[in-house]
């Protein structure tokens, strides 16, 4: 896929979740009156917005590079020009495969991580809560000061 049908695939992925966000968002509102709902419903109605400006001016940017860039860019999509690599043809010892091994273990290295850090965050927010616990009074249930 190339980076400009890729670009105009993420454009419209965005354009349709800011729109859900901003319906999902406003009939939250007009069910609870929670005004941070309406807050996010204008925030996301302000990003819908600006993707479609923006949308039609890259469309008419790139209109106005060719329309044979257009034509091209949607060629990509067909899936018959797709080519296999050299590990799904058997050959694992070539510099692609060891390349793309590496690849795989550079982003694994990463998601963990940040997993691991988001999982500590949250085990510091719980040790957090455990030490200032307010004292409870046992008839009313209520933490006292």
């Amino acid at each position: 896929m190339s980076l400009k049908a890729f670009h105009i695939v993420f454009m419209l992925a965005t354009l349709a979740l800011s729109l859900f966000l901003t319906v999902w968002a406003y009939q939250e509102f007009a069910r609870t009156q929670v005004t941070s709902y309406l807050a996010a419903a204008i925030c996301a109605a302000v990003t819908s917005l600006a993707v479609l400006v923006y949308g039609r001016f890259f469309l008419k940017k790139l209109i106005n590079h060719g329309l044979g860039a257009v034509l091209i860019g949607l060629l990509v999509f067909n899936p018959s020009i797709a080519s296999a690599c050299a590990v799904c043809f058997g050959k694992t010892d070539s510099r692609l495969a060891v390349g793309m091994n590496w690849g795989i273990l550079t982003l694994l290295f990463f998601i963990v991580s940040t997993l691991a850090t988001i999982s500590m965050f949250f085990v510091f927010l719980n040790r957090r809560a455990h030490q200032n616990q307010l004292p409870v009074n046992n008839d009313t249930d209520v933490p006292t000061l």
